[in-house]
């Protein structure tokens, strides 16, 4: 959809219900007035409140957020996975700098993408405004992926799972059911917060933020130390080797399995995933000079990414350093394992382990939340949702507290759903998602190859295409975009190769657990696609018609700020137009 406040700022919304029915006869149906005719209309009205640019996200909090979303669990817990699937600390290092390299292709992608289209639902918009045929097909894949998934499940689950170790046997197994418990909490804290005050909850975000990068330089300091054979003297300590020795034929042995390394690379790749965040709330992003309004938003991404490419590598060279392929292997906590190497076996280096862990899930989850619930709030905007202007509208206190219960439902769903009784279940849960976002990336990632040729590109004069990302231009950004997409392709079309079993007993049941996550994934999608065609397809064949249009930006007395109305319009040819209040489609 085209938004006429682009540059504007964040906004609340309020609800106003109207019916106009012209004259006509008027019936009740279940407490709301119709009218008496086969050509019923009845239209809902929402004022949008800019939020005051004094609050708008400036650099320091813009890289916090992405910073949060990227930094979440992955750091901790993908060396592991992606050891275990190469089989190589070699293949593993060079994978993670091909994830490096990967991200720094989506960086121009999404930079190109929020210089372009600087609306707040980010891909949102990019998959909406690009793929226009079918009609908004894609922004209904998208919105399903976004509503029902949400992806704060693998970082909530990991939060509980650590807060119980915190205060635990490292050997004590783990109930389920409260770690399920402890998932939801931290949910509803999450959301309870921002509902409360969104100025707090920033600054909330900002010290996890701190906290986080901050035990990552400890790591990587920690790495240093164990590459020059130095540890803290102990009477206990694991006496296995350590230091470059750990580093010696690191690539004598690898997989054979095109699956182990999609496996390797969509782990490395996901615990990237996060620098996208600014994009999603980019009205709130505090604007530049005339010259250069996207300032805040361009640098704070890039700095973003610097740090944590810098980090994520100094921080497998110091697991990979200190510890050896069959401990990492073998321990279910890479970091409590790798403390323990340097400063000896302790039961606080468990506790650290499990706090560090904890709070850094914890950081994810709100920076995901933040940014996602906004996101929710723009499909309900579109029309997209059942009671479109329930789910948009804001609080008393300007936040988005009905967003945020449609985030806290599904995503309460997705933790009590996920099946922890083995670690697979765990994996597919927590990829999954990864799978869907993949399928978006390629998306946008090819609508911008074809920039030069797509009219959606074209400035507002009629010129063509020019890069707003780079001087160097399209030069620069195909071999990136090239680069990005041909990385998510390769995880998903051999994501569908199910490993190696060799003759196991249970090969069955392993080739189940390898495709379970793929083709979850791809069932969002389709369920989108289903979405799409009972909304597009199927009401409006039985007469059933829907629109949202935006009014003209006007300062409003009551909220002492700039509003922008939107109307719902819903028409139908009977009476039942009263079970279809709210439910509306905004109209390309």
């Amino acid at each position: 959809m085209d938004h006429k406040h682009q540059s504007s700022g964040p906004v609340a919304l309020h609800s106003r219900k109207q019916h106009k029915l012209d004259g006509l006869d008027k019936i009740e149906v279940e407490g709301v007035t119709v009218a008496n005719d086969p050509h019923s209309k009845y239209e809902n009205q929402a004022e949008l409140v800019r939020v005051p640019e004094r609050l708008h996200l400036g650099y320091f909090s813009t890289v916090n957020l992405c910073l949060n979303k990227i930094v979440g669990t992955g750091i901790y817990v993908s060396p592991s996975v992606v050891l275990g699937a190469t089989e190589s600390k070699g293949i593993s290092l060079m994978l993670w700098l091909v994830g490096c390299f990967v991200t720094w292709g989506g960086l121009y992608i999404y930079l190109e993408y929020g210089l372009r289209w600087p609306l707040t639902g980010g891909e949102l918009h990019y998959v909406d405004k690009v793929y226009t045929k079918p009609i908004r097909l894609f922004t209904y894949m998208f919105a399903s992926m976004v509503v029902l998934v949400g992806g704060v499940q693998a970082n909530a689950l990991t939060f509980g799972r650590e807060v119980i170790l915190a205060g635990a046997d490292a050997t004590a197994p783990v109930n389920t059911n409260l770690q399920k418990l402890f998932a939801i909490l931290i949910v509803t804290f999450v959301c309870q917060l921002q509902a409360y005050s969104r100025s707090i909850y920033i600054r909330v975000s900002n010290v996890l933020a701190i906290i986080k990068v901050s035990s990552l330089v400890f790591v990587s300091i920690c790495g240093l130390i164990a590459l020059a054979g130095v540890r803290r003297h102990s009477t206990a300590f694991i006496n296995t080797s350590y230091g470059t020795v750990n580093l010696t034929h690191i690539f004598s042995t690898r997989a054979e399995s095109p699956y182990a390394y999609s496996l390797a690379l969509l782990n490395v790749m996901r615990a990237f995933l996060g620098y996208e965040n600014a994009n999603l709330v980019l009205e709130e992003v505090r604007t530049g000079p005339d010259n250069d309004p996207r300032r805040t938003f361009r640098r704070a991404i890039s700095i973003s990414v610097v740090i944590v490419c810098f980090l994520y590598m100094t921080t497998n060279v110091a697991f990979f350093t200190a510890c050896t392929t069959e401990e990492i292997l073998t321990s279910p906590e890479t970091l409590a394992l790798f403390l323990e190497k340097v400063f000896g076996i302790s039961k606080h280096a468990h506790t650290a382990s499990s706090i560090v862990v904890s709070l850094s899930a914890a950081g994810a989850i709100m920076s995901l939340t933040f940014a996602y619930v906004r996101v929710k709030q723009e499909i309900g905007r579109m029309g997209l949702l059942p009671i479109p202007e329930f789910w948009s509208k804001t609080s008393h206190r300007r936040t988005p507290a009905h967003a945020l219960l449609l985030h806290w439902i599904f995503s309460v769903i997705c933790i009590i759903a996920t099946p922890l009784e083995s670690s697979q279940g765990f994996l597919v849960m927590s990829t999954f998602y990864s799978y869907i976002h993949t399928w978006i990336s390629i998306l946008l990632g090819c609508g911008l190859l074809c920039a030069p040729w797509l009219s959606c590109f074209k400035d507002r004069d009629g010129d063509g295409w020019k890069s707003q990302s780079s001087k160097l231009g399209y030069g620069l950004l195909a071999p990136l975009t090239m680069v990005y997409v041909c990385a998510n392709a390769f995880v998903l079309v051999f994501s569908f190769f199910p490993p190696q079993t060799n003759g196991s007993p249970n090969r069955k049941g392993q080739i189940i657990s390898a495709l379970a996550g793929p083709i979850a994934g791809h069932s969002i999608l389709a369920f989108g696609a289903l979405w799409w065609t009972w909304d597009r397809k199927i009401l409006p064949s039985i007469g059933y018609h829907f629109k949202a249009s935006d009014g003209e930006i006007a300062y409003s007395e009551i909220w002492k700020a700039d509003t922008l109305k939107v109307t719902f319009t819903v028409s139908a040819n009977s009476m039942d137009i009263a079970i279809l209040t709210g439910v509306s489609l905004r109209e390309s």
